[in-house]
């Protein structure tokens, strides 16, 4: 054990020996590990321990010193990890983020300065969502504003798209049908991290776009039945995307829980939602299935209060 600030750390020795960062067992160029940790005594002991205000020192049974500095220590153990947040998010409903007043980012801004990126950056990331206007209405535009964010992802429908109410594809989302709040892409072993929406063109009316805080949502599940959080972020579930329609024969299968957390800190960092494309639930046991529609529904509710829907008008350039 050791006690560093606030922190007590109970350190195993194989994990200080193997996280040992000395040039010999760490490339600090690659930022990899040149250590072979099959090489290491599963029962290894140091020879001589000592600590200073900043720094641990191991002398290993071979005569290798290994140091760490004691920030890093706490930055990196099991009890620091619990301790810290991730991704850092301001959680919303339509009356905060409206309240909050962020400004949309200019596209020349966003493109050609550091400034405009970060400011784009800084709202997806504290919010999940953010704007950006004056961009000129072609798919050629839009996939450059996407790639000054990441690469873009390879999916069945490409990389970038058209999607509109002709039933192209055999996706609700190519309906006239009004869509109910989801995530997209649960089909994905991996679903998509960013998604881009760019509103080409719109003649008469309706086409708003909804938006809820999902992350608020299941802060309060986790406040208000926080057995219920626990089940939807256990129980693993499938979704599916099946299609033949013209000429595109897919069949897609996903599998993770609703609400996906860090295990060490329960942080929430992904989120499984869309009852369309929910395939038959044969994951669980029969004890545990009527549990989860309680739980799903509790999600739900929360999803669903009008006061956080934020509703949007996306046009030609935004």
């Amino acid at each position: 054990e050791l006690r560093y600030g606030n922190t007590l750390m109970r350190l195993d020795f194989v994990w200080l020996r193997d996280h040992c960062r000395s040039a010999s067992c760490y490339n600090t160029k690659t930022n990899q590990r040149s250590l072979d940790t099959a090489s290491v005594d599963l029962a290894i002991r140091p020879q001589a321990v000592r600590a200073d205000e900043t720094t641990l020192f191991l002398t290993w049974p071979d005569g290798h010193v290994t140091r760490y500095g004691l920030e890093w220590l706490v930055k990196n153990s099991y009890e620091g990890q619990k301790k810290q947040v991730m991704h850092p998010r301001i959680l919303w409903n339509a009356e905060i983020y409206r309240q909050a007043q962020i400004p949309s980012v200019d596209c020349r801004s966003f493109l050609e300065t550091d400034e405009g990126l970060k400011e784009f950056l800084q709202n997806f990331l504290l919010y999940g969502i953010a704007f950006v206007e004056n961009v000129a209405p072609t798919k050629e535009d839009t996939e450059i504003l996407a790639k000054r964010i990441s690469i873009i992802r390879e999916t069945i429908y490409g990389r970038m798209w058209y999607f509109t109410s002709d039933f192209s594809r055999g996706d609700t989302a190519y309906t006239k049908l009004a869509l109910d709040r989801h995530t997209d892409t649960t089909y994905f072993q991996e679903p998509c991290g960013i998604q881009v929406f760019h509103c080409l063109k719109h003649e008469g009316t309706g086409g708003r776009t909804l938006l809820v805080d999902g992350f608020h949502a299941a802060e309060q599940v986790l406040h208000q039945a926080p057995e219920q959080f626990e089940l939807l972020s256990k129980v693993p579930l499938k979704h599916e995307y099946v299609e033949n329609v013209g000429g595109s024969h897919n069949h897609m299968i996903g599998v993770g829980p609703v609400l996906n957390v860090y295990p060490w800190n329960n942080e929430l960092y992904l989120i499984r939602y869309n009852n369309y494309d929910r395939a038959v639930i044969n994951t669980v046991p029969h004890d545990v299935v009527r549990r989860w529609y309680h739980a799903h529904r509790t999600l739900t509710t929360e999803l669903r209060r009008p006061e956080n829907e934020l509703w949007v008008k996306l046009k030609p350039g935004k």
